[in-house]
């Protein structure tokens, strides 16, 4: 509890009233847990391959899908000797992908670059009455890899937390 205090006022104290929490790295358990696990010791961080990872508010690892995607290797959870990251044999996280405005095919513009980096077949292109085609989602398919919000030219896809789902 005494992180999600300090965490809390760190907030008020720069502004940041309503802000999402961070994305953490994959297997990391929830994120009062998680505050109060974690030592800041960077090993997660270092340990990705891909470069996911990077040094957030407070020193805590967080994840950035403008870098990277994350190819569920189990490196940094195997770096993790504290806890803060629990076995890799679970969901990694229940993260969904959500395509914003700023998408250059709702706006008429043709892009299929999510579409076509994503390995699962996630987002699929229909054709709308308007004779567009925009993408659609089939969050049931999706891993949270967020290699189409790395990707996106734009920055229109954003993962966030599915709270329909619980990790498992």
């Amino acid at each position: 509890m005494k992180s999600q205090t300090s965490l809390s006022r760190r907030r008020f104290l720069r502004g940041r009233f309503n802000q999402e929490k961070p994305v953490r790295p994959p297997w990391s358990i929830s994120e009062n847990i998680f505050l109060d696990t974690c030592i800041r010791c960077t090993e997660c961080i270092e340990r990705c391959p891909n470069g996911l990872l990077k040094k957030g508010s407070g020193g805590f690892p967080e994840v950035d899908f403008s870098r990277a995607s994350c190819n569920f290797c189990g490196e940094c959870q195997k770096a993790c000797t504290v806890g803060a990251l629990t076995d890799s044999a679970k969901s990694p996280w229940t993260l969904k992908p959500v395509i914003g405005e700023a998408c250059l095919a709702k706006a008429g513009v043709y892009c299929r670059t999510c579409a076509e980096t994503c390995d699962d077949e996630v987002i699929e292109f229909r054709l709308r009455a308007n004779g567009m085609a925009e993408p659609d989602v089939n969050t049931d398919l999706c891993r949270g890899c967020g290699e189409c919000s790395s990707s996106c030219p734009v920055i229109a896809i954003e993962l966030k937390q599915n709270d329909t789902h619980e990790a498992l």
